[in-house]
């Protein structure tokens, strides 16, 4: 019983540490986007610097300088991904791209995949509060990156992200993206898709701009992309 309680009561601390720090970071970056705005942004890049230090542990050139999946396992204990931590590091990787853009806007582009990259791994665990935040994110990324093809691992989440959304329509043109690029998965990834589309209602279904009279269509379509 005693044991209960103490873990309960920590449990309760963590989640309230967490919350403050969050809110914390969240004036953090209004104060960072309100320095990149004005142009002082020498200014911003070195906040960026400590704040990466102060909530992550980590300094900001070190996660510049690693990949992504790197850094996921830096922020995974037994297997168990920190999401506030992955949330942070996208919007440290968010403030860099804006940093960037203000003055050379080809370098930003590197920043915002690794942020949209993070958030999509991280998007669906956050409590709603920052999921919200993280939605905004990806949101404003994808407007930023539009002209551009995105990576097909990118695609791949946002597939699943979208179906999350209830966003079908949206989420089979990233099926259709990864099937034209040849990847091994698509097949099994689409059938699994479809499959689970099948189990939606109607009005689901037209909710997500995909009818049910389009998901055979849409299934014969992607085999026939595949040449099975």
């Amino acid at each position: 019983m005693y044991l209960v309680i103490s873990v309960g009561i920590t449990e309760m601390f963590e989640k309230d540490y967490i919350m403050r720090m969050i809110q914390q970071f969240a004036r953090f970056l209004a104060a960072v986007l309100f320095k990149i705005k004005s142009g002082n942004v020498e200014q911003a890049q070195l906040d960026i610097q400590s704040a990466s230090q102060r909530y992550l542990g980590l300094r900001f050139d070190f996660l510049l300088g690693i990949p992504n999946q790197e850094l996921v396992n830096i922020f995974s204990i037994s297997g168990q991904l920190d999401v506030e931590r992955c949330y942070i590091a996208a919007q440290l990787f968010i403030l860099e791209a804006k940093a960037r853009q203000a003055d050379h806007p080809a370098g930003s582009y590197g920043c915002y995949l690794r942020a949209l990259d993070l958030l999509l791994l991280c998007v669906r665990q956050l409590d709603e509060a920052l999921k919200n935040e993280a939605i905004s994110a990806i949101d404003e990324i994808l407007q930023t990156v539009r002209d551009n093809n995105l990576p097909m691992d990118i695609y791949e989440k946002l597939l699943f992200f979208y179906e999350y959304r209830n966003e079908y329509a949206k989420a089979e043109d990233c099926l259709f993206k990864i099937a034209e690029n040849g990847i091994d998965s698509a097949l099994k990834t689409g059938e699994s898709f479809y499959e689970r589309l099948m189990e939606k209602t109607d009005q689901e279904l037209e909710d997500g701009n995909l009818p049910r009279s389009e998901l055979e269509e849409g299934l014969l379509e992607l085999r026939s992309k595949l040449n099975t």
